[in-house]
């Protein structure tokens, strides 16, 4: 139960950052929009196709919210800064500390 509630908090809390990110450019899908079109495209995300499926999801982004009628530059923003946002940034402020503990000499 309790990774359960831990997987859930952490996919709401995802797609309230992707509800962000629209609200940040003016564009307004509902939360519920958000919380269709965000799983699937992870999940298209995962096939493997390209490297971290960065094409793939982005395309499913695009795709998905186009249904919707979101403007697919809109969804490509959001796409892009949800690889920066989940992907490059805890990459990026994690490379210090993976640094120190590889370098660093055993007592």
């Amino acid at each position: 139960l309790f990774l359960f509630l831990n997987s859930l908090s952490i996919w709401l809390l995802f797609s309230l950052v992707i509800l962000l990110v629209f609200a940040s450019i003016g564009s307004s899908p509902s939360f519920l929009i958000i919380m269709v079109v965000y799983p699937l495209s992870i999940i298209v995300g995962l096939l493997p196709v390209t490297i971290s499926g960065l094409g793939t999801r982005d395309a499913a982004f695009v795709y998905l919210f186009g249904y919707f009628s979101i403007i697919e530059e809109h969804a490509i923003i959001v796409s892009l800064s949800y690889f920066l946002l989940s992907y490059l940034l805890p990459a990026a402020l994690g490379t210090p500390f993976s640094f120190y503990f590889f370098n660093k000499k055993e007592n």
